[in-house]
Protein backbone atom coordinates (compact mmCIF):
# COMPACT_ATOMS: atom_id res chain seq x y z
CA UNK A 1 0.00 0.00 0.00
CA UNK A 2 1.54 3.44 -0.92
CA UNK A 3 0.17 5.66 1.68
CA UNK A 4 0.79 9.47 0.29
CA UNK A 5 0.93 12.26 2.96
CA UNK A 6 -1.56 14.32 0.59
CA UNK A 7 -4.91 16.13 1.26
CA UNK A 8 -6.56 16.96 4.66
CA UNK A 9 -4.71 14.23 5.90
CA UNK A 10 -1.35 14.81 4.57
CA UNK A 11 -1.41 18.15 5.91
CA UNK A 12 -2.22 17.05 9.23
CA UNK A 13 0.22 14.00 9.16
CA UNK A 14 3.00 16.24 8.48
CA UNK A 15 3.31 18.42 11.33
CA UNK A 16 2.69 15.78 13.41
CA UNK A 17 5.27 13.99 12.19
CA UNK A 18 7.80 17.02 12.12
CA UNK A 19 6.88 17.88 15.83
CA UNK A 20 7.82 14.40 16.72
CA UNK A 21 10.99 14.53 14.72
CA UNK A 22 11.97 17.56 16.52
CA UNK A 23 10.79 16.35 19.89
CA UNK A 24 12.79 13.29 19.66
CA UNK A 25 15.88 15.21 18.85
CA UNK A 26 15.34 17.88 21.84
CA UNK A 27 15.16 14.71 24.08
CA UNK A 28 18.28 13.15 22.86
CA UNK A 29 20.27 16.82 23.48
CA UNK A 30 18.32 17.73 27.28
CA UNK A 31 17.97 14.36 29.00
CA UNK A 32 20.16 15.16 32.31
CA UNK A 33 21.27 12.08 35.01
CA UNK A 34 23.65 11.51 37.92
CA UNK A 35 26.58 9.58 36.67
CA UNK A 36 28.62 9.02 40.19
CA UNK A 37 26.74 8.93 43.47
CA UNK A 38 28.82 8.03 46.80
CA UNK A 39 27.03 8.23 49.96
CA UNK A 40 29.73 7.16 52.21
CA UNK A 41 27.64 4.23 53.64
CA UNK A 42 29.29 3.15 57.47
CA UNK A 43 27.05 0.51 59.28
CA UNK A 44 29.64 -0.76 61.19
CA UNK A 45 28.72 1.25 64.79
CA UNK A 46 32.65 2.92 64.68
CA UNK A 47 34.68 5.21 62.42
CA UNK A 48 36.64 3.71 59.40
CA UNK A 49 39.06 4.35 57.06
CA UNK A 50 38.45 6.25 53.73
CA UNK A 51 39.30 3.16 51.91
CA UNK A 52 36.18 1.09 52.82
CA UNK A 53 34.30 3.27 50.63
CA UNK A 54 37.21 3.31 47.52
CA UNK A 55 38.49 6.97 48.40
CA UNK A 56 41.92 8.39 49.90
CA UNK A 57 43.27 11.00 51.67
CA UNK A 58 46.36 12.96 52.10
CA UNK A 59 47.64 15.80 54.03
CA UNK A 60 50.18 18.48 53.04
CA UNK A 61 53.45 19.26 54.47
CA UNK A 62 55.06 22.66 55.27
CA UNK A 63 57.87 21.57 52.73
CA UNK A 64 55.35 21.13 49.55
CA UNK A 65 55.19 16.85 50.38
CA UNK A 66 52.20 14.91 51.83
CA UNK A 67 51.68 12.49 54.02
CA UNK A 68 48.94 9.79 53.46
CA UNK A 69 45.74 9.94 55.53
CA UNK A 70 46.09 6.64 56.57
CA UNK A 71 49.21 6.45 58.74
CA UNK A 72 48.27 9.74 60.64
CA UNK A 73 47.61 9.69 63.88
CA UNK A 74 44.68 10.41 65.39
CA UNK A 75 42.57 9.12 62.41
CA UNK A 76 41.45 13.14 62.06
CA UNK A 77 39.72 12.46 58.57
CA UNK A 78 37.25 9.45 58.32
CA UNK A 79 33.81 7.56 57.68
CA UNK A 80 31.85 8.74 60.32
CA UNK A 81 28.98 5.71 61.21
CA UNK A 82 26.32 7.85 61.97
CA UNK A 83 23.13 9.31 59.92
CA UNK A 84 24.41 11.89 57.38
CA UNK A 85 21.90 13.82 54.45
CA UNK A 86 20.57 12.57 52.12
CA UNK A 87 19.44 9.31 54.01
CA UNK A 88 18.55 5.86 51.58
CA UNK A 89 20.01 7.10 48.51
CA UNK A 90 21.52 4.35 46.24
CA UNK A 91 25.47 4.45 45.50
CA UNK A 92 25.77 5.11 41.77
CA UNK A 93 29.01 3.61 40.29
CA UNK A 94 30.57 3.79 43.53
CA UNK A 95 32.23 1.02 45.49
CA UNK A 96 30.60 1.07 48.35
CA UNK A 97 28.09 -1.10 49.00
CA UNK A 98 27.94 -0.02 52.81
CA UNK A 99 23.89 1.01 54.14
CA UNK A 100 23.72 4.31 52.91
CA UNK A 101 21.45 5.67 56.29
CA UNK A 102 24.66 6.13 58.33
CA UNK A 103 27.87 7.40 56.85
CA UNK A 104 29.71 10.39 55.64
CA UNK A 105 33.26 12.22 55.72
CA UNK A 106 34.19 13.64 59.03
CA UNK A 107 36.73 15.88 60.07
CA UNK A 108 36.97 15.66 64.24
CA UNK A 109 37.69 18.79 66.29
CA UNK A 110 40.83 17.92 67.97
CA UNK A 111 43.10 20.60 69.73
CA UNK A 112 45.85 18.19 69.78
CA UNK A 113 46.59 18.13 66.24
CA UNK A 114 47.43 20.92 63.55
CA UNK A 115 45.94 19.00 60.63
CA UNK A 116 43.17 22.11 59.84
CA UNK A 117 46.11 23.82 59.37
CA UNK A 118 47.57 22.34 56.37
CA UNK A 119 45.77 21.78 53.39
CA UNK A 120 44.04 18.39 52.29
CA UNK A 121 42.70 16.61 49.39
CA UNK A 122 40.19 13.36 49.56
CA UNK A 123 39.50 11.67 46.16
CA UNK A 124 38.93 8.59 44.74
CA UNK A 125 39.83 6.80 41.30
CA UNK A 126 37.09 4.43 41.34
CA UNK A 127 35.43 5.72 38.18
CA UNK A 128 35.96 7.74 34.85
CA UNK A 129 33.92 10.15 33.63
CA UNK A 130 34.03 10.15 29.34
CA UNK A 131 33.65 13.75 28.23
CA UNK A 132 33.28 12.68 24.39
CA UNK A 133 30.37 10.91 25.80
CA UNK A 134 28.90 13.42 28.80
CA UNK A 135 28.48 17.00 29.35
CA UNK A 136 29.63 17.78 32.55
CA UNK A 137 26.30 19.93 34.37
CA UNK A 138 27.07 20.06 37.74
CA UNK A 139 29.03 18.79 41.35
CA UNK A 140 26.91 18.32 44.38
CA UNK A 141 27.58 17.05 47.83
CA UNK A 142 26.40 18.20 51.42
CA UNK A 143 28.25 19.59 54.17
CA UNK A 144 28.11 20.80 57.44
CA UNK A 145 30.59 22.53 59.80
CA UNK A 146 30.79 24.40 63.10
CA UNK A 147 32.23 27.30 62.00
CA UNK A 148 32.59 28.94 58.68
CA UNK A 149 35.82 28.28 58.30
CA UNK A 150 35.39 24.83 57.43
CA UNK A 151 35.78 24.88 53.60
CA UNK A 152 35.46 22.08 50.61
CA UNK A 153 36.43 22.89 46.75
CA UNK A 154 36.14 20.43 43.60
CA UNK A 155 39.09 18.38 43.09
CA UNK A 156 39.70 16.62 39.74
CA UNK A 157 42.25 14.73 37.74
CA UNK A 158 42.44 15.50 34.24
CA UNK A 159 43.62 12.49 31.67
CA UNK A 160 44.08 14.80 28.03
CA UNK A 161 44.80 12.55 25.15
CA UNK A 162 48.44 14.18 24.84
CA UNK A 163 50.79 14.62 27.57
CA UNK A 164 50.49 13.88 31.03
CA UNK A 165 47.66 14.29 34.34
CA UNK A 166 46.82 17.44 35.41
CA UNK A 167 44.92 18.27 38.78
CA UNK A 168 42.24 21.33 38.91
CA UNK A 169 40.88 22.71 42.26
CA UNK A 170 37.52 25.07 41.86
CA UNK A 171 38.01 28.32 42.66
CA UNK A 172 34.88 28.24 44.18
CA UNK A 173 34.99 27.96 47.87
CA UNK A 174 31.85 26.40 49.36
CA UNK A 175 31.21 26.68 53.33
CA UNK A 176 28.17 27.39 55.42
CA UNK A 177 27.75 29.65 58.66
CA UNK A 178 28.98 29.48 61.31
CA UNK A 179 27.37 26.94 63.83
CA UNK A 180 25.58 24.67 61.03
CA UNK A 181 26.80 21.32 62.19
CA UNK A 182 23.66 19.81 62.75
CA UNK A 183 22.07 21.36 59.75
CA UNK A 184 23.00 19.59 56.43
CA UNK A 185 23.06 22.41 53.41
CA UNK A 186 23.76 21.06 49.41
CA UNK A 187 26.56 22.46 47.74
CA UNK A 188 26.48 22.70 43.89
CA UNK A 189 29.52 23.54 41.80
CA UNK A 190 27.78 24.76 38.08
CA UNK A 191 30.15 23.16 35.69
CA UNK A 192 29.41 24.58 32.63
CA UNK A 193 30.60 28.17 34.38
CA UNK A 194 33.37 27.08 37.20
CA UNK A 195 36.76 28.60 37.48
CA UNK A 196 39.52 26.32 37.65
CA UNK A 197 43.29 26.74 39.26
CA UNK A 198 45.72 24.62 38.35
CA UNK A 199 47.68 22.47 41.37
CA UNK A 200 51.04 20.75 41.15
CA UNK A 201 49.57 17.88 43.06
CA UNK A 202 50.99 14.60 43.38
CA UNK A 203 49.92 11.84 45.28
CA UNK A 204 52.38 10.37 48.01
CA UNK A 205 53.42 6.75 47.95
CA UNK A 206 54.95 6.66 51.21
CA UNK A 207 54.98 10.04 53.94
CA UNK A 208 57.09 12.71 52.87
CA UNK A 209 57.18 12.53 49.14
CA UNK A 210 54.47 13.02 46.68
CA UNK A 211 53.92 17.47 45.47
CA UNK A 212 51.13 19.16 47.12
CA UNK A 213 51.23 22.86 46.80
CA UNK A 214 48.75 25.46 47.02
CA UNK A 215 46.05 26.07 43.86
CA UNK A 216 47.93 28.14 41.64
CA UNK A 217 47.04 30.72 38.42
CA UNK A 218 43.71 30.27 37.01
CA UNK A 219 43.35 28.60 33.88
CA UNK A 220 41.66 30.10 30.87
CA UNK A 221 39.90 27.16 29.96
CA UNK A 222 39.46 23.34 32.24
CA UNK A 223 41.76 21.20 30.07
CA UNK A 224 39.95 18.61 27.41
CA UNK A 225 40.36 15.16 28.73
CA UNK A 226 38.22 12.20 30.88
CA UNK A 227 38.04 12.84 34.22
CA UNK A 228 39.93 9.82 36.22
CA UNK A 229 39.61 11.02 39.42
CA UNK A 230 37.41 13.43 41.82
CA UNK A 231 37.13 14.62 45.38
CA UNK A 232 37.75 17.62 47.49
CA UNK A 233 40.10 19.94 48.82
CA UNK A 234 40.46 22.24 51.56
CA UNK A 235 43.02 24.84 52.53
CA UNK A 236 44.18 25.49 55.34
CA UNK A 237 42.43 27.35 58.08
CA UNK A 238 42.69 28.77 61.32
CA UNK A 239 39.95 26.82 63.49
CA UNK A 240 41.80 23.25 64.76
CA UNK A 241 38.70 22.54 67.01
CA UNK A 242 36.32 23.29 63.79
CA UNK A 243 34.08 20.06 62.52
CA UNK A 244 33.91 19.52 58.97
CA UNK A 245 31.57 17.16 57.27
CA UNK A 246 30.75 16.04 53.51
CA UNK A 247 28.09 13.71 52.37
CA UNK A 248 26.03 12.27 48.94
CA UNK A 249 28.52 13.67 46.67
CA UNK A 250 27.20 13.77 43.12
CA UNK A 251 28.24 14.43 39.46
CA UNK A 252 25.38 15.01 37.17
CA UNK A 253 25.91 14.79 33.85
CA UNK A 254 24.03 15.40 30.48
CA UNK A 255 24.82 13.42 27.09
CA UNK A 256 26.80 14.86 23.83
CA UNK A 257 24.62 15.08 21.36
CA UNK A 258 25.58 13.00 17.84
CA UNK A 259 25.89 14.48 14.86
CA UNK A 260 23.00 13.40 13.44
CA UNK A 261 21.14 14.61 16.61
CA UNK A 262 21.88 18.18 15.36
CA UNK A 263 21.13 17.21 11.95
CA UNK A 264 17.73 15.50 12.82
CA UNK A 265 16.89 18.95 15.13
CA UNK A 266 17.52 21.22 12.02
CA UNK A 267 15.51 19.19 9.56
CA UNK A 268 12.56 18.96 11.65
CA UNK A 269 12.39 22.59 12.57
CA UNK A 270 13.19 23.16 8.52
CA UNK A 271 10.36 21.46 8.08
CA UNK A 272 7.95 22.78 10.22
CA UNK A 273 8.95 26.59 8.83
CA UNK A 274 7.87 24.67 5.54
CA UNK A 275 4.48 23.79 6.46
CA UNK A 276 3.62 26.66 7.89
CA UNK A 277 4.53 28.65 5.59
CA UNK A 278 2.79 26.60 2.77
CA UNK A 279 -0.48 26.88 5.63
CA UNK A 280 -0.24 30.75 4.97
Amino acid sequence: MNMQLTGSRGGLMKPVLTCGLVWLAASQVTYATVIYRETFGNASGSAAAFSSVGWQWVIGNSNGTANIGTTLTGGIYNIASTSGSPINLDNINAGSSASQEKGYISRSANGAFAYPYRRVAGWTEEYSVDRDAWNVDSINFYMSASATSGIFQVLLRIHPDVGSDQWVVSDQQFSVPSGSLNTWLQKTLDFTTADWRSIGFVPPTTDGTGSFPAPGALLSNLPAGDITAFGFFSPPNNSKDAILRMDTYEINVSPVPEPGTFAMLLFGSVMLWVVGKKRR
